[in-house]
């Protein structure tokens, strides 16, 4: 068994919404069994389709806590396992500034 990358790479902005695909991983055996898919390490900013592979965001980013994240991926066919990482990069975008209060006084 073994996943058609060894690494997988994506690059999300900061900005993105939860719900968006991050990913699609994907494995093969010769035996053709039915595969399952989970995440080594708990990832609660992910969703793993544990059937499909596709990972996609849950949580929303913020390149300034965290510019990037690897997560290790599991493939199973209830007999044999095969790993793979995904790489994910934080991109940061330049939000508007926020203000504590509407109105300021020069003193």
């Amino acid at each position: 068994m073994r996943f058609s990358l060894e690494i997988y790479h994506s690059i999300l902005d900061e900005t993105s919404q939860p719900g968006v695909n991050v990913t699609m991983v994907t494995a093969s055996d010769g035996d053709l069994d039915t595969l399952s898919y989970s995440f080594l390490s708990p990832a609660p900013e992910f969703n793993l389709g544990s059937s499909s592979g596709l990972i996609i965001l849950s949580q929303a980013l913020n390149a300034e806590t965290q510019t990037s994240y690897t997560l290790l991926v599991i493939a199973s066919d209830g007999d044999k396992t095969a790993t793979a990482t995904v790489s994910v990069t934080v991109r940061d975008v330049n939000e508007a500034p926020a203000f504590d209060q509407d109105n300021y006084r020069y003193v």
